[in-house]
């Protein structure tokens, strides 16, 4: 399986973290406009193949995982309508796609987003 496109339904819960080991040639996944909660998983960062992510308009929490910072071979990310919070790890790949962070996650913060973190 290379691409998984599961948007546009009402699927609730966590996003599993289990797609990282199940599908490790996944190149595409798309999981926007649904309710998913709780953090982006970290093993998300490590499918190597992985081009594609679209997470956009869940319910989304926490901070963005370093692990999906370093993913060097996504050409398309979207975070947009979440509600992740705190500092966006300042890397290359983060740097990119930093406007795919944006509208919708007002908590997150750092130089790449422009937005100064409470000390």
């Amino acid at each position: 399986l290379r691409r998984l496109d599961l948007s546009n339904n009402s699927f609730r819960g966590p996003v599993p973290e289990s797609y990282g080991t199940l599908l490790p040639n996944l190149t595409q996944l798309d999981l926007s406009r649904n309710k998913l909660t709780g953090p982006i998983p970290k093993s998300l960062g490590y499918l190597d193949d992985l081009r594609r992510l679209d997470l956009s308009r869940n319910l989304l929490t926490g901070n963005i995982p370093y692990s999906l910072a370093m993913a060097t071979g996504l050409n398309m990310l979207r975070l947009k309508y979440n509600f992740l919070t705190g500092r966006v790890p300042d890397t290359d790949t983060m740097r990119l796609f930093a406007k795919a962070f944006f509208p919708g996650n007002d908590g997150l913060c750092g130089p790449v987003v422009e937005r100064a973190c409470p000390s």
